[in-house]
């Protein structure tokens, strides 16, 4: 990547860590009239094209936006001689990094394919589907797919509900994963939705203790509810802000459900 507008019209692949999770990410800057412009595609989330706002370059340091509002994501970067990026990145209370290296664009296509290919787990019975993040374990339990991460403090459930009343969803949810689950309810938000969906509902659980988070999460399409549950100790709760701020947890995308 050099310091000319010419310079940063390429294509990238690499990752985001970010509260534990990794996934692959597609990003392709280009110039248009003498200004930055460029996208963000998430193969495992079957999410392309989000388009970069607010790009700047200056010496060997990038930064570039996407989204806005409570989903808006900042990165900014360091350019290496060889054109690879690292950096930081930010997104709704949560602390990241990324990598990107540029691909040539015959290596564009193989190179989203092999991303999604490895980063998707398809629940048993064909009715959806969840991106796994790199060295997370998912198994298939009864009415629902389990994740966790490798030093596996971060336990994660997916799982869908036919209705349109997201709250009881979230209730029905709990009991099908852990029947004796029974925390108070510290917050429940009402968040932004991504576009298509319908409602989003995030709920923080009080678990008196600071070293452990509980979040549930619903999001209704097409009168389906797609339900994620967290349950977080240790390491995973201090890189999850929501812990002391009550933020909910988003960074998982609806479920993509088969048909």
């Amino acid at each position: 990547m050099a310091d000319n507008a010419e310079g940063v019209t390429a294509t990238y692949s690499g990752t985001v860590e970010i509260a534990g999770m990794q996934l692959g990410i597609i990003v392709a800057f280009t110039v248009e009239n003498g200004e930055y412009q460029g996208s963000v595609g998430i193969p495992a989330q079957g999410v392309s094209g989000i388009p970069i706002h607010d790009m700047v370059i200056e010496s060997n340091t990038v930064h570039f936006e996407m989204l806005s509002g409570q989903q808006l994501a900042v990165f900014n970067g360091t350019i290496a001689d060889d054109g690879s990026v690292t950096g930081t990145m930010a997104q709704g209370g949560y602390e990241g990094t990324f990598t990107i290296v540029p691909i040539s664009p015959e290596g564009q296509a193989a190179s989203a394919a092999e991303v999604a290919s490895t980063t998707i787990f398809t629940d048993a019975s064909g009715r959806f589907s969840v991106p796994v993040p790199t060295n997370w374990v998912a198994t298939q339990e009864e009415g629902y797919i389990f994740l966790t991460d490798p030093e596996q403090e971060l336990k994660v459930s997916a799982l869908v509900l036919e209705g349109d009343d997201v709250e009881a969803a979230l209730d029905a949810a709990w009991k099908i994963v852990d029947p004796a689950f029974a925390l108070p309810v510290k917050e429940a938000i009402d968040t932004p939705s991504r576009p298509g969906v319908e409602k989003t509902v995030a709920i923080t659980y009080d678990t008196s203790d600071d070293n452990r988070i509980v979040q549930a999460v619903g999001q209704l399409k097409d009168g389906v509810v797609y339900v994620i549950v967290f349950d977080g100790v240790g390491r995973c709760t201090k890189a999850h802000r929501s812990c002391k701020s009550s933020r909910p947890v988003s960074r998982f995308p609806v479920l993509r459900r088969r048909t």
